[in-house]
C-alpha cells in the first residue's frame, strides 16, 4: 500500500511561518526524488548518502563515512525499526493527534486549516528528524511520505499497549526535562547521573545505558531541544548556535549541581521554579505592566536562568514593548525583584547552582571570584577592553565574543 501522501500541494499556498519551516527542512533532510517504494528501508535509501550521514548522525545512530550507502542504510533502518513505537511514543499527545490526522492529509487541511499549519510547523520537523515522514519538494509541490511500518503501527495502536515502554519513556522524559531545565545544557553522563540519582534501584548496564542515549536522544528531538556534539541543550535557547555559543563559554564544569530525587521529580514537571516568593511578586508585577504577560514573562524566566544583567534583560523587554512603567516606583519594584529572583534561581551558567551556593563552593579556590557571583557579576559577560574584530554581525546574531547572547544584548550595544 502505497502511503504517498500530501502530494500536490503548492508550496506557495503556505503561511509565511510555515513557509519557512518547511525550506528549512528541506534544505536538511528533503529527498530529491519523490518515491516509489515505502518501506522505511526504500525510503531511508531515496536520500543521497550526504544527507543520510547527517540524518543519522542527528538521530545518533553510529556509522562511518567509510560504509558503502546500501550498509547505512541497512544499518540505519534496523536501529529505527527496533526503536519505531519508541519514536511515536516520543511525540507528545498533541503532536500524535496531528501526526494521526495527517493520514488523512485532505481531512486535515480543508476541514481544519489550523491543525494542518501546525502540523507543518509543530509536528512535520519532528517526524522528519525522527524518520516517522519523509518530504520532497519538485516543481513547488510538496509530498510528504509515511513508512509502511508506521502506518501498521497506527492502525492498531500497537505501541499504546507496551506499558513497559511507556513507562521507560516517561522516566526518560522527567530525567531529560530536569537536566535541561537546572543547567541548560547538558552531557549524556550527566543525564546519566540524574537517572542514578532518580532510580537507584535500575542497575546500569551496557544495554540499559544504550537504551537511555537512544530514547533521550529521541525524546530531545520530539520536545523540540537542540542536539548538538552529543549534548542537548534547552529548547529556550535562540537556536542551536546560540546554545553552542552558551555551552562554549561556560566550558565543562568541574561540579554540577546535583539535585535530590525529590527535585528531580519537581524540574522534571516544571521549567522554571514557579514556588519562588520573588517570583510570584514580580508575576503580579508584570500582569499590570503589559500588555502580554505571558510573553514578558516567560523572557523574565529565561534570562533569569541565563543569570542576565537586569539592562539585557530590559533590552529585550523595550524590543517588543513587553513592559511600560507609568512611574520610577514601578521601574525600581521590578528591578528590586528581577533582583530578587536572580538571588533565588538556579542558574544555567552556575551549573544549576544559586548565587550564594555556587559562591561558597568557589570560595576555598578563588575568593574575589566567589565575591564577584555574591554580587552578582557576572562572568560571562565580555570585558569592555576585549578589542572588537572588523566581523560584520548582524544584531539579532550571536555574539562572537562567545558571551552565548545575542550581539545587540552584548557588544553591540
Amino acid at each position: 500500500m502505497a502511503y504517498n501522501l500530501f502530494d500536490g500541494i503548492p508550496t506557495n499556498d503556505l503561511n509565511d511561518l510555515s513557509h519557512l519551516t518547511i525550506y528549512s527542512l528541506l534544505e536538511t533532510f528533503g529527498q530529491k526524488k519523490i518515491p516509489t517504494a515505502f518501506t522505511l528501508n526504500d525510503l531511508l535509501a531515496n536520500y543521497t548518502k550526504e544527507t543520510l550521514l547527517d540524518w543519522t548522525s542527528f538521530n545518533y545512530i553510529e556509522v562511518r563515512k567509510s560504509w558503502t550507502k546500501k550498509n547505512i542504510v541497512v544499518h540505519a533502518t534496523e536501529q529505527v525499526k527496533e526503536t519505531l513505537e519508541g519514536r511515536l511514543l516520543a511525540l507528545s499527545q498533541e503532536q500524535y493527534t496531528l501526526y494521526k490526522k495527517a493520514l488523512k492529509a485532505l481531512e486535515l487541511k480543508e476541514n481544519d486549516s489550523r491543525a494542518y499549519h501546525l502540523f507543518l510547523i509543530n509536528v512535520l520537523p519532528v517526524a522528519v528528524k525522527l524518520g516517522l515522514t519523509f518530504i520532497t519538494s519538485k516543481n513547488n509541490q510538496l509530498t510528504l511520505t509515511f513508512p509502511e511500518e508506521v502506518t501498521e503501527i497506527l492502525e492498531t495502536d500497537a505501541h499504546f499497549k507496551n506499558q513497559a515502554l511507556i513507562q521507560k519513556i516517561q522516566s526518560f522524559e522527567m530525567i531529560l526535562n530536569a537536566a535541561v531545565n537546572l543547567y541548560g545544557v547538558v552531557d549524556f553522563s550527566s543525564l546519566l547521573r540524574l537517572q542514578s540519582i532518580a532510580f537507584p534501584e535500575n542497575d546500569l548496564t551496557p544495554d540499559s545505558i544504550r537504551d537511555f542515549y537512544h530514547y533521550v536522544s529521541l525524546i530531545a528531538i520530539a520536545k523540540g531541544h537542540f542536539v548538538f556534539e552529543f549534548k542537548i541543550a534547552s529548547r529556550r535557547f535562540d537556536n542551536d548556535y546560540h546554545a553552542q555559543l552558551f555551552s562554549e563559554a561556560l566550558g565543562y564544569p568541574n561540579q554540577r549541581y546535583q539535585p535530590t530525587k525529590t527535585e528531580i521529580k519537581f524540574f522534571g514537571k516544571n521549567d522554571f521554579d514557579h514556588r519562588l516568593a520573588s517570583y510570584k511578586k514580580l508575576v503580579k508585577l508584570v500582569k499590570s505592566l503589559s500588555d502580554d504577560p505571558e510573553m514578558a514573562i516567560d523572557v523574565i524566566e529565561t534570562h533569569a536562568l541565563m543569570g542576565s544583567f537586569m539592562s539585557i534583560m530590559m533590552d529585550e523587554m523595550n524590543d517588543s514593548d513587553l513592559v511600560i512603567f507609568s512611574s520610577e516606583g514601578e521601574a525600581k519594584k521590578f528591578a528590586f525583584l528581577y533582583h530578587d529572583l536572580l538571588r533565588e534561581t538556579r542558574q544555567w551558567k552556575n551549573y544549576g547552582y544559586k548565587i550564594k551556593e555556587h559562591s561558597e563552593m568557589v570560595s576555598a579556590v578563588d575568593p574575589i571570584v566567589s565575591m564577584n557571583h555574591l554580587n552578582h557579576l557576572a562572568p560571562l559577560q565580555p570585558s569592555k577592553n576585549k578589542p572588537h574584530h572588523a566581523v560584520k554581525v548582524g544584531r539579532n546574531d550571536p555574539c562572537p565574543c562567545g558571551s552565548g547572547l545575542k550581539y545587540k544584548k552584548c557588544c553591540g550595544k
